[in-house]
């Protein structure tokens, strides 16, 4: 097995992997995309994750770094700091696509381990997307409030059931 170092890998230990895990199956491939960006340091995540947000190959990765900071790691502040930045992330066209807002309603659904501010502000977001004229952006948003209810945040059930 030759080794292959992952770029941009930082720390005394480089980010190392095999050949036969490149070659691997995409589950594979994004597991380990997911960890390697968990473990870096949050500016250099951030610097990464800014240009890659809305690219669809970047979308499980991302999630599964969430999940690996909070839900593994139990690093709440970080993953709730990630989450902050993608909602002030200032995405191309976001005042139409609302693709910040709705990624990070995807990792709210996940149970990530969001703080109580990055879940209220991610709700009061999302319901006035829901009160929007749009109906796709309208679905995603009150798809977003239910997967909130369902975690049990108060002002997502407060607000679909009155």
């Amino acid at each position: 097995m030759m080794p292959v170092f992952l770029a941009g890998s930082t720390g005394s230990e480089p980010a190392l992997f095999d050949r036969d895990l490149a070659a691997g199956s995409l589950i594979d491939q994004e597991d380990f995309a997911g960890r390697s960006l968990a473990r870096m340091e949050p500016e250099e995540r951030w610097a990464i994750l800014k240009e890659n947000l809305h690219r669809p190959r970047w979308w499980e990765p991302l999630l599964l770094c969430a999940g690996q900071l909070g839900l593994i790691e139990g690093q709440l502040k970080l993953v709730s700091d990630l989450g902050r930045n993608i909602l002030g992330a200032g995405s191309p066209h976001e005042e139409i696509l609302h693709r910040d807002v709705l990624l990070v309603a995807a990792m709210a659904a996940d149970g990530v381990g969001f703080d109580r501010g990055l879940l209220d502000e991610l709700t009061h977001r999302l319901t006035a997307l829901a009160d929007g004229e749009v109906p796709v952006v309208r679905g995603e948003a009150l798809t977003g409030l239910a997967k909130l209810a369902r975690g049990g945040h108060t002002g997502a059930v407060t607000w679909l059931v009155p």
